[in-house]
């Protein structure tokens, strides 16, 4: 039924079982004697708000991830992340460059749009067409906040914003580490880092990463290679200078080399005929993610290989008054992109038929060149009126060229010259922020930014050059109160406005040249955003509760949809739908336990719901999605749990094992709501023994070897215009070891 939440029988009983496991050993514990002879939980500061506040002060919703949350978890890209963030989800779509990230299911339903958050690295922002899903290294924090941010993060933080902290250099002593990993299915790894003070003001740091990891996977049609495979190379650089304690100048400069294999996707074939014509069929009901499916025509391909350069400059200047900063950002990607579009191997033995001669493979080839300059003035923190002011300036330059290849390869029939196209984004906004303690326990705060984006884009219609420009102007403010009821309980409350940009349907191999004028632009989504919290600890700091309840108004929602061409045949190309709602609620429990055992359990309800949303596809198969829908890749429920046992083994060693898992319920394809992955539940397992300098890290990832789908996505078939979906395989159980040496 349509909008309602059904459960896997098999990913629910592993969910119940993996919980029932967590009790039974909670249970067993001497909770009370032990817990007074524990120490606190760590207390993590966060810079959500331009200025430093710990996680428990802060009146927002904020998931943060410490550097020995980063190390010990192994969390290097979004697809880590999600596994241990309840209410964020993560979907690569129709490829790596294609990454959909969501925070409280506000998914992004068409993959050509601006996803709905927006990833950040020490605030500045990543560009979304260069693939938000890459590799990371020297990370020393990551947040991750929920609700709309625009005020203080800017451009396409609808529904929150990730930002990733840099380790700086420290001039107090030389030290790193190098480390090594193997596991199976032919991973191999290796990490290093050393930092060096150069003299009591100045310090320096490098680090570099290596990764090769064979696919799990094969190509079923050529048994030739693997699909999902990577070889993955990033150095950093980096040089940290105090002259003084009121000013200190931060460089860093990092470059990354990805080369991505053919991800391991394959096709459904649809199981319902709803008319006459060869696309009138879909499919209903749970998909299966079959190994076995998977089939392609592009082992010769080059697959993904990108190259991201990232420079940043960090000033800080303490006037006594208040600080002057300074974050300057300047990024390059060259991206070649170059997979088999058709999702699927046919035998060189079929005879060639149109349209698309039995295989169609796209390239292609982007460069893309950002740079961005925020100024901020920020008042001292000891006082009981605080602000901030400041402005940011963002250009995005984007070339590319496209082509399409016919045929199987060496034997292609054909080929389409390349397209190429040019975008050009530029962002200019003012912002601000202050806070008053009405009280010692009350406080207000306001912030406001003002923004304006101006877009255009240089392509060919026709033949002829097409010039399009479009202006977006933004008041995006937010209010926020908070009562701090004793030390260790606050509540609040925030109402606040987020917006994602809108665009034009001018993506290579969107074939814009037939699309009608009329339908080339697409409006910016907005969205209200009305929060209520509690943050509280108790035991000494041993326990944490935190929780929230929120409802999203969100409007000019851009959806997937479909232009049918007098030929019959179709175009897919991003519109805007009407008005999407989330009611939820989330809540989040930190505990030791004992001396010897941590737990953390997050859970997150957000039904989102869009109206009236008609699946034009869907409508030319006959099947009417008007209505309430569940809005697609989102789910009502996510869950996070993990046990984390640990203690003394002697001669200077400690231990530690930890088992985490992470359950969603089912997520629809489109807003046809026909098609879903049914829930899902993956659960991981990781033991070290540890001293000052070495650590030997054992892991199972996927323990319990689930093939539960990690996704699913809607396409037209290249030969008949039929929908059909992509199912993602999940990665089997993996089992590797890492060793690290710490100096």
């Amino acid at each position: 039924m349509k909008g309602s939440i059904q459960f896997n029988a098999p990913a629910a009983g592993r969910l119940l079982a993996f919980l029932a496991a967590i009790l039974a050993v909670l249970t067993a514990l001497p909770y009370s004697a032990a817990f007074a002879q524990n120490e606190a939980l760590e207390e993590i500061v966060v810079t959500v708000r331009k200025r430093s506040e710990t996680l428990q002060e802060v009146p927002l919703s904020v998931v943060a991830f410490s550097s020995l949350d980063i190390e010990q978890q192994k969390i290097s890209n979004l697809d880590d992340l999600a596994r241990l963030t309840p209410g964020f989800t993560m979907d690569d779509g129709f490829g790596y460059v294609d990454a959909r990230p969501a925070i409280r299911g506000q998914s992004n339903i068409r993959g050509a749009s601006q996803p709905t958050l927006g990833v950040l690295v020490d605030g500045i922002d990543m560009p979304y067409r260069a693939g938000l899903n890459t590799e990371t290294l020297d990370i020393e924090r990551i947040e991750v906040v929920k609700g709309p941010q625009s005020a203080m993060f800017g451009r396409g933080v609808l529904s929150g914003a990730i930002n990733y902290v840099t380790r700086r250099p420290a001039t107090d002593s030389t030290n790193g580490y190098v480390e090594i990993e193997g596991a199976t299915d032919g991973l191999y790894e290796g990490r290093a880092r050393v930092n060096l003070p150069l003299s009591e003001q100045f310090a320096v740091a490098f680090s570099a990463r290596y990764s090769d990891a064979d696919g799990f996977y094969k190509n079923n049609l050529t048994d030739e290679g693997t699909v999902g495979g990577h070889e993955f190379s990033t150095v950093v650089a980096s040089a940290l200078w105090e002259p003084s304690a009121n000013f200190n100048a931060y460089l860093r400069i990092s470059y990354s080399d990805e080369f991505r294999e053919q991800p391991q996707r394959h096709i459904v074939r649809s199981n319902t005929q709803t008319g006459a014509r060869a696309s009138q069929v879909w499919f209903i009901g749970e998909v299966e993610a079959d190994p076995d499916l998977i089939t392609h025509n592009c082992d010769h391909c080059v697959g993904l290989d990108r190259q991201f350069t990232w420079t940043s400059l960090d000033l800080q200047w303490d006037t006594g008054f208040g600080t002057v900063s300074s974050v300057t950002g300047i990024t390059n990607t060259e991206m070649h992109n170059d997979q088999d579009s058709d999702f699927e191997g046919i035998s060189p033995d079929i005879p060639a038929g149109p349209p698309f001669f039995n295989n169609l493979r796209q390239i292609i080839i982007r460069d893309i060149d950002t740079i961005s300059q925020e100024l901020r003035f920020t008042s001292q923190d000891d006082r009981s009126f605080r602000w901030l002011v400041g402005g940011y300036f963002y250009n995005q330059e984007n070339n590319e060229m496209g082509q399409s290849r016919l045929g199987i390869y060496p034997n292609e029939i054909a080929r389409t010259p390349f397209v190429s196209q040019s975008d050009e984004i530029e962002s200019t906004a003012l912002f601000g922020q202050a806070s008053y303690d009405l009280t010692d326990q009350f406080t207000v705060s306001a912030e406001y930014r003002w923004s304006r984006e101006e877009l255009s884009s240089n392509g060919t219609r026709d033949g002829q050059p097409f010039p399009l420009d479009e202006t977006f102007e933004n008041s995006l403010p937010r209010l926020t109160a908070d009562y701090e009821f004793s030390d260790d309980v606050m509540l609040y409350a925030s109402v606040a406005k987020g917006s994602k940009p809108g665009g034009f349907n001018t993506a290579l191999g969107a074939g814009v040249g037939t699309l009608p004028l009329e339908l080339i632009a697409y409006k910016e989504e907005k969205a209200w955003s009305y929060e209520a919290g509690m943050k509280s600890t108790w035991q000494d700091g041993r326990l944490t509760v935190n929780a929230a309840v929120f409802f999203v108004d969100w409007t000019n929602i851009q959806i997937d949809d479909q232009f049918i061409h007098p030929d019959g045949t179709s175009l897919g190309f991003t519109s805007n739908a009407g008005e999407a709602e989330v009611k939820g609620f989330e809540v989040s429990v930190e505990a030791s336990p004992t001396q010897s055992v941590d737990v953390s359990l997050g859970y997150s309800n957000n039904p989102a719901r869009v109206f009236d949303a008609q699946d034009s596809r869907a409508a030319r198969a006959g099947i009417v999605t008007t209505g309430e829908s569940h809005l697609p890749f989102s789910s009502d429920h996510s869950l996070t749990a993990a046990i984390r046992i640990h203690g003394a083994a002697g001669g200077g060693w400690n231990w530690y094992a930890q088992v985490d898992g992470r359950y969603d319920s089912t997520q629809y394809a489109s807003t046809a709501n026909l098609a879903e992955t049914g829930s899902r539940f993956f659960a991981n397992l990781r033991a070290a023994v540890e001293n000052e300098n070495w650590s030997v890290q054992g892991y199972v990832d996927n323990l319990l070897d689930s093939d539960d789908p990690v996704s699913i996505q809607p396409f037209v078939n290249t030969r008949n215009f039929a929908r059909q979906f992509l199912v993602t395989v999940p990665n089997p159980l993996q089992a590797g070891v890492r060793v690290r040496r710490n100096f």
